[in-house]
């Protein structure tokens, strides 16, 4: 690293003329301000022992006490002062109750560099594996009655989701993890623990959940570090419940019985500084490095025969090099035009789109998929945000039913009355539409249970971004589709599960109205949870009334209910006033959905043996709306409406 960084003592004291982002040249300091770095490299970087804090002065015995922040930093003139004498054979004041060890530092003659500042917040080792899953997953599982077993009979019940991995065999099987499971089992943990664990866990386990989600934030503000200060407070002031719940009947190691065991809970304490100081905590993550050990090494060593693996390896990336440098002449030599003629040629390229998660998230990719179409349409929508931002949707030109009627619909989406709630929302349109479009469709009442229908499997929109997760556009998919089963050879195999999306939305355009009309950030409180049971036009006959895909769906409670312990709403199904003893429905058009959610079953003292995944909605009645699925989520449902 001396010999790596040597250049850097001259650049950063004389400067260096270097062009910048903007093409001009400019006199540039370059200066080490960030290491990216585990626990056990920090140290070694830092020339501290591994039960010492990098950053701090902090005692061994006092850094499981949250005392981190009040804790004076280390110096880094001071200290390399310290290690020059100790390398002399002296024995500095102070070196012993520092923790330092006699290493040479490559750090020591750096100009303008602090090394201590430099040691970055480490997301994926310090919070997803080390304190979530090496840690808090043992401790609030083995407070669970039941325990593992129990816990693991939550996991096989949960809701699907395209953003959720679903642990069919449970969590205490997996042998091997990776951030991918750590950051899944973070998105339902709390739900799945709720009604089981003692209140004092529930909200530890909260605190903890609610620091990674805002340390997680790409953009701060005063107000986003101020939860996370008050998240990581409130771990510290919960946290004595495990030594109760678990460390008594279980037992642990004694320097665990004050958490001063834990290095990576120590360094919970530094994240507020250092995001003030150095930025927000994702782009020090090293999640980005550990990808990179993929991309350059193991792919690398995959593509050869084994024999020679350096040289093969070193060949390889010589040629990905290339072939990128390659690519990015043709993009930078390619005329605006012929991008603009190869971007709406493949707009027009028959393309389906469907849900598809791989070990690093969900995303949307293009694919087959079994009776679905082969097109795709882009229309505009205003977003029901407080901004003015059009929002596209797009469905599959060709649809995965085309020609089905309304009852045989209702049986096999279980769209209970889909023709009578489809003529009530055509009366609505039809009160409030020009006489013009009244004189060239049919009577509404024309409707009825023979009508045909077009039924599509998905529809997918994009989602408004939100500065303090993503600059990027996320694009949300709604699934309807029913249970199927395949006959090959006169056997039938077994049914492919039905999925049924869970969504956010207005319930009507008038509330919708109301809520945009107020000229700020959209409220929850006018929301409601459905269930989209189908996916479908109205007829032609009477598109002009409704020119957007219309959804039907079954309905929740609106947000109105607010468990304090959980910060989670809680919602129940909505009963009809037409029909007694079945649920509350309505047709709405795709504009009125705002985005889809994930409910967590309330699954009491102990989940019922009866329950499964495929069923969970008609047996379970009452759900907690999960904050943790997306960061966007969180944002919305946590931050922006926090209690």
């Amino acid at each position: 690293m001396r010999s790596l960084l040597r250049p850097l003592q001259k650049a950063g004291l004389d400067g260096v003329e270097m062009v910048c982002a903007d093409g001009f040249i400019r006199d540039v300091h370059p200066i080490i301000a960030a290491y990216i770095a585990d626990h056990p490299e920090q140290c070694l970087v830092a020339c501290v022992k591994e039960s010492r804090c990098p950053k701090c002065l902090i005692r061994t015995e006092d850094r499981g006490t949250g005392r981190g922040k009040q804790t004076p930093w280390r110096k880094h003139k001071a200290t390399a002062k310290k290690l020059k004498k100790s390398a002399k054979g002296a024995l500095p004041t102070g070196f012993t109750e520092e923790g330092l060890r006699p290493i040479k530092p490559f750090w020591a003659d750096l100009p303008h560099a602090d090394i201590f500042v430099c040691v970055t917040p480490d997301i994926l080792h310090q919070l997803h594996k080390g304190m979530f899953k090496d840690h808090v997953v043992k401790w609030a599982s083995a407070c669970v009655p039941g325990g593992e077993h129990e816990v693991d009979a939550r996991f096989q019940c949960m809701p699907a989701h395209p953003e959720l991995r679903h642990f069919s065999q449970g969590i205490s099987l997996v042998s091997q993890w990776t951030g991918t499971e750590y950051k899944n089992m973070e998105k339902v943990f709390l739900g799945v623990i709720a009604g089981a664990a003692p209140k004092e866990v529930i909200l530890a386990v909260r605190g903890l959940l609610d620091f990674i989600y805002y340390a997680h934030f790409e953009s701060h503000t005063n107000a986003s570090l101020s939860c996370l200060d008050e998240a990581w407070m409130q771990f510290h002031r919960y946290k004595s419940s495990f030594i109760k719940h678990y460390a008594l009947s279980t037992g642990i190691p004694k320097a665990w019985a004050n958490f001063s065991g834990i290095p990576k809970l120590h360094a919970m304490d530094h994240y507020l500084r250092s995001i003030r100081l150095l930025g927000s905590a994702p782009g020090y993550n090293t999640e980005g490095t550990e990808r990179l050990h993929i991309d350059f090494a193991k792919n690398a060593y995959r593509a050869g025969n084994k024999k020679q693996y350096i040289r093969q390896m070193t060949e390889w990336l010589d040629r990905q090099e290339a072939v990128h440098r390659f690519q990015a002449y043709l993009q930078w030599r390619i005329p605006p035009a012929k991008k603009e003629v190869q971007l709406e040629r493949s707009l027009h390229e028959p393309a389906d789109f469907t849900a598809t998660r791989d070990d690093s998230q969900a995303s949307l990719h293009p694919g087959t998929l079994p009776s679905s179409p082969s097109d795709e349409e882009q229309e505009y929508h205003t977003a029901p945000t407080s901004n003015a931002a059009h929002r596209t949707y797009k469905i599959p030109k060709r649809p995965s039913y085309p020609q089905m009627k309304a009852w045989e619909a209702s049986e096999r989406f279980g769209a209970r009355d889909l023709s009578w709630y489809l003529e009530e929302f055509l009366r609505d349109e039809a009160a409030v539409a020009p006489t013009s479009v009244l004189a060239t469709i049919p009577r509404v009442s024309e409707l009825s249970r023979e009508t045909w229908l077009s039924l599509y499997k998905q529809i997918s929109f994009e989602l408004p971004t939100m500065t303090q997760v993503s600059r990027h556009v996320i694009s949300d998919v709604i699934h309807a589709t029913p249970a199927e089963s395949a006959i090959v050879s006169g056997v039938e195999l077994n049914a492919k599960p039905a999925r049924f999306s869970t969504v956010l939305a207005y319930r009507s355009a008038r509330t919708q109205g109301v809520d945009r009309g107020r000229n700020r950030r959209a409220d929850v409180s006018s929301l409601s949870v459905g269930l989209v049971r189908a996916i479908f036009r109205a007829p032609d006959a009477w598109s002009q009334l409704a020119p957007h895909p219309l959804l039907y769906i079954e309905w929740f409670t609106p947000l109105t209910t607010f468990d304090p312990d959980l910060a989670m709403y809680s919602v129940t199904p909505s009963k009809s006033r037409r029909h007694r003893g079945f649920r509350s429905a309505s047709v709405v058009p795709v504009t009125q959905i705002v985005r889809t959610c994930h409910l967590i079953p309330r699954w009491g003292p102990s989940i019922d043996p009866d329950w499964c995944q495929e069923d969970i909605y008609e047996n379970c009645k009452d759900f907690l709306v999960n904050p943790y699925l997306r960061h966007s989520d969180f944002v919305l449902l946590r931050f922006l409406h926090r209690k």
